[in-house]
C-alpha cells in the first residue's frame, strides 16, 4: 500500500516545512516538541497502514472495515502519545500540541486518500443469497 511510503514522506515534509517557516519568521521551532510529535506521527501512521496491507486482496467490505480500523488506530495512536506525554509530565513546551495537530491532520489526509483508493480498486463483494419472503 502506498501509504506506507507516503506517510513518512508527509512527516518529513511537515517537519521541514514547519521548521523552515518557523526560522523564516524568527520563531523558535521547538525542536524537541517537533521531533517528539514527528516520531508519534511516524509510529501511528505506520501502525495505521498495517490493517489495509493485511486485507489488500480482499473484497470491498473487508477493505472498508480495515480502513475504518486503520483510521481508529491512527487517532488512538496520537491520543495515546499525547496522553503519555502529559500524564508522565514530560517537559514539553506549548508548541507540542500544535505540532501534534499538524502531523495528525497531514498524515490523516494522506492515509484516507490511500485508503479510499484501495477501497475503490478492491473487488466488489460477491453475490448474496436472495431474500425470500415467507
Amino acid at each position: 500500500m502506498r501509504a506506507l511510503l507516503y506517510i513518512p514522506l508527509t512527516v518529513l515534509a511537515v517537519t521541514a516545512g514547519g521548521w523552515a517557516v518557523s526560522r523564516a519568521l524568527d520563531v523558535d521551532p521547538a525542536t524537541f516538541e517537533l521531533v517528539l510529535a514527528g516520531g508519534a506521527a511516524l509510529a501511528a501512521g505506520t501502525l495505521a497502514a498495517l490493517p489495509p496491507v493485511l486485507v489488500r486482496h480482499s473484497a470491498q467490505p473487508a477493505v472498508a472495515q480495515a480502513a475504518l480500523a486503520s483510521t481508529l488506530i491512527h487517532m488512538m495512536g496520537f491520543a495515546g502519545v499525547a496522553g503519555v506525554v502529559y500524564l508522565t509530565k514530560v517537559a514539553v513546551g506549548q508548541a507540542f500540541p500544535y505540532w501534534l495537530f499538524a502531523f495528525y491532520f497531514s498524515t490523516l489526509i494522506v492515509l484516507v486518500a490511500a485508503l479510499a483508493q484501495q477501497i475503490k480498486s478492491a473487488a466488489p463483494a460477491g453475490p448474496t443469497a436472495p431474500a425470500t419472503r415467507h
